[in-house]
């Protein structure tokens, strides 16, 4: 995978910060983060509902592929610093830039990667989730009258944990594709010494 996320670590050292571990260049709030891009995922969508469905033409279904890559990703993109300051509280000016340009990176090269699949109909890990199809129905459900009133709703707490699932997968993706590398170098600089 091409994806390089230009972190100041290792995919996998990022992995181990966003399950909980202690990190040095992002420190030991990962679960926060994650919990933060939950909170956010939900509330993009509660938020950007109204506007899609305003915006619908009559008798046309709104499109699930598009309502997220137009209504959703540019929220995730943008969880500004004073966001993170309020979610992390107080932390070094270092760490705090680390952990906002990972998770830029990282949400940036997500959508790019497999929004750009979904729209050339190839598989992507949206295509092999849920993810799709939970925004479907919340979008026949709105179509029905049935438009979530808050942003713990099931419907959106159900397709922003499937949405961060897959993005897990990508990061778990990277992490062994740079381990595959970091191997295969290794026996790259062994057998040229034999």
């Amino acid at each position: 995978m091409s994806n390089n996320l230009n972190l100041p670590t290792t995919a996998g050292a990022f992995c181990d910060f966003l399950d909980g571990d202690s990190v040095t260049a992002y420190g030991d709030m990962g679960t926060t983060v994650i919990d933060a891009l939950q909170r956010t995922i939900q509330l993009a969508i509660y938020k950007k509902l109204e506007n899609a469905l305003r915006q619908r033409r009559p008798g046309i279904p709104i499109d699930e592929f598009q309502f997220l890559r137009d209504q959703v990703y540019h929220m995730l993109y943008g969880l500004r610093h004073s966001e993170i300051i309020s979610i992390l509280g107080v932390i070094d000016a270092n760490v705090l830039n680390a952990i906002v340009n990972a998770r830029f990176n990282w949400a940036q090269r997500f959508a790019t990667t497999h929004l750009t699949l979904l729209s050339e109909n190839k598989s992507s890990l949206l295509s092999e989730s849920q993810v799709l199809s939970l925004v479907k129905n919340l979008l026949q459900d709105c179509g029905r009258g049935e438009t979530p009133t808050q942003i713990d709703d099931s419907r959106l707490v159900k397709i922003s944990h499937e949405l961060l699932s897959c993005m897990g997968q990508y990061l778990t993706d990277l992490k062994n594709d740079e381990e595959t590398a970091r191997k295969d170098a290794v026996s790259l600089s062994l057998s040229r010494l034999l």
